[in-house]
């Protein structure tokens, strides 16, 4: 059910985004899980995303996610949120520069059998690394 969808994805986000709890993934995310968004050069797969959820709290110990706007619908959920972080440790073999950053992140989630199987994600990547001091002024 839709509404069991979404209540899946706000746990995704407080507990495995925000908290770090990768040990939860497996529940929450099929074995076939697709992600059309690799960031990092990370495999499109499950574990993937446990090592790039690894290499963000790496890098940003304080990560957090805010959901702002959920649509639940069939079997997708989509949410639109800020996303921020201090950048405490090493990002794509840059030091860290002690800098925060806010910006605004979209992301579809489709389910299959209750759990997470295909993402589709959105984050201004740009918009960090400026904030950063990594990027264009």
């Amino acid at each position: 059910m839709p509404e069991e969808n979404g209540t899946v994805v706000l746990r995704f986000i407080d507990e495995v985004i925000n908290g770090g709890r990768l040990d939860l993934v497996n529940e929450l995310v099929r074995t076939d899980y697709v992600e059309h968004d690799p960031v990092f050069g990370m495999p499109p797969d499950r574990e993937g995303l446990k090592r790039t959820v690894a290499a963000l709290h790496a890098a940003f110990p304080d990560l957090r996610s805010a959901v702002e706007d959920l649509i639940e619908a069939e079997d997708k959920v989509i949410y639109r949120g800020k996303l921020r972080g201090t950048n405490e440790g090493e990002l794509l073999g840059m030091e860290p520069t002690g800098a925060c950053f806010e910006v605004t992140e979209i992301h579809i989630n489709r389910f299959l059998d209750g759990k997470i199987v295909e993402h589709w994600g959105l984050v201004d990547e740009m918009g960090v690394m400026e904030q950063l001091g990594g990027g264009p002024p």
